[in-house]
């Protein structure tokens, strides 16, 4: 198994930078948390999925969206 890296924010600018940077990297399971507003559901987060990227919507405020998450 690999490990599973929680990226919070990834559809901001800088989270989708780190995202680009962990895929380039082989051998890690990458998870992202994001509030999931609905131009980013729509055009990022398929994007996300077809390349084996977890995608959980939520605030990271919540204790349990960020359980969830991890």
């Amino acid at each position: 198994l690999y490990p599973v890296i929680l990226v919070v924010g990834a559809t901001g600018t800088v989270g989708n930078k780190v995202v680009e940077g962990l895929l380039a990297q082989p051998g890690k399971q990458i998870r992202v948390l994001s509030r999931g507003k609905s131009d980013w559901r729509e055009n990022l987060f398929p994007s996300f999925r077809r390349q084996g990227i977890d995608v959980v919507v939520g605030d990271a405020r919540s204790e349990s969206t960020v359980e969830r998450a991890m």
